[in-house]
């Protein structure tokens, strides 16, 4: 495959996987529930219980997802820039201003506006007395830092590295840049993986930001190690899903970034599956909204466990758990497109789309 081709099958494969990322996000922020009592799965070993399944496809595989974010933001943020000056500066974050800024501040906005709403409409009290409340309860910092929109907390840690990025371009471009990410890949082993600017949100960002600053193709070099990651990522999961600990959890991280892009790589280059634009465009979105609090209510009330429940419980725990992030995803996927047709211009702009391009980098 010439130069030409393996770029462009990388930038189809990042904008493939985005949306199983944005999947695996709504997977992750929709726990099962450990107290109820569920019953072995025959195919399985009877050590395999119904439980360990879903803590599998609900908490150990979705948390690749916000890693597999954070490195292609770093790769996409240095791709192509052959000099680092003032004016390259300047226009990142320009960008960035309309693709990240604006969206996070609106959608935050519109979380108040509903929360307020929300009370409003269980509460006798006038409008005025509910929004002095709510605003006594929350500070600017609540709603914008921390934010009260919970998902976006990973535009706000995303934008801090943006504004960071002329240090990581200094220090990545030296001989020694490997050596600070192999430094850094050992402080997150010692730390948590919560957000926060937590030092693995560092590492992952600038490992794609590493390849990118070396002209390095994702494709190219990753398939170098195809075969052994696919092998790491699966005995790595099993690990992290029985007895969960920093180093493993890491290295699935890593292991399955690298196989999530060489298996998206194989499956475009195969022409059986097409990149559905509207399902890219959706992924903002869909990481914005997805917590709103209609979509909480449903959670919270657990419907598909109690409709389980009617149906006899047993193995139909597994379909309800199941079931609720899917429901999560078609919602918004709906919403999304209705306000296309209703509002684009407004829609654009709550997806950072500028120049028809979204942007979730």
């Amino acid at each position: 495959m010439n130069n030409s081709n393996i770029e462009i099958l990388q930038s189809k494969a990042i904008d493939f996987i985005k949306f199983p990322l944005i999947v695996m996000v709504v997977f992750l922020h929709n726990p099962f529930l450990p107290n109820v009592n569920f019953p072995s799965i025959a195919n399985f070993s009877h050590t395999i219980t119904t439980e360990y399944f879903l803590k599998l496809i609900t908490e150990s595989i979705p948390m690749a997802a916000v890693p597999c974010f954070f490195f292609i933001s770093g790769f996409l943020f240095f791709l192509n820039i052959k000099n680092f000056d003032k004016a390259t500066y300047k226009n990142k974050i320009s960008r960035r201003i309309y693709s990240l800024a604006i969206p996070y501040f609106i959608w935050n906005i519109i979380y108040v506006i509903n929360d307020i709403a929300c009370n409003y409409a269980f509460k006798s009290n006038s409008i005025v007395s509910v929004i002095n409340e709510y605003f006594d309860q929350h500070s600017f910092i609540d709603i914008f830092i921390a934010p009260i929109d919970g998902p976006l907390w990973y535009v706000r840690d995303l934008m801090t590295l943006c504004i960071l990025s002329p240090i990581f371009y200094i220090i990545l471009r030296k001989r020694k840049g490997g050596f600070f990410l192999i430094l850094l890949y050992l402080i997150a082993n010692l730390s948590n993986t919560r957000p926060n600017l937590a030092p693995s949100v560092f590492f992952y960002f600038l490992a794609g930001a590493f390849l990118s600053i070396k002209n390095l193709n994702i494709i190219k070099t990753f398939r170098h190690f195809e075969v052994a990651f696919y092998a790491i990522s699966i005995l790595s999961l099993f690990i992290v899903t029985l007895r969960p600990n920093h180093f493993f959890i890491h290295l699935y991280f890593i292991s399955a970034i690298i196989s999530l892009f060489n298996i998206a790589s194989h499956i475009l280059e195969t022409g059986a599956v097409k990149i559905q634009n509207f399902l890219t465009q959706s992924v903002f979105f869909i990481l914005a909204f997805h917590a709103n609090p209609i979509l909480t209510l449903y959670n919270e009330l657990h419907i598909p466990t109690k409709a389980a429940e009617l149906m006899g419980g047993g193995i139909m725990y597994l379909f309800g758990d199941l079931l609720t992030p899917i429901v999560k995803i078609i919602f918004c996927l709906i919403i999304f497109a209705l306000l296309k047709k209703i509002a684009p211009g407004f829609t654009n702009m709550l997806i950072g789309k500028r120049k028809n391009k979204s942007i979730l980098k």
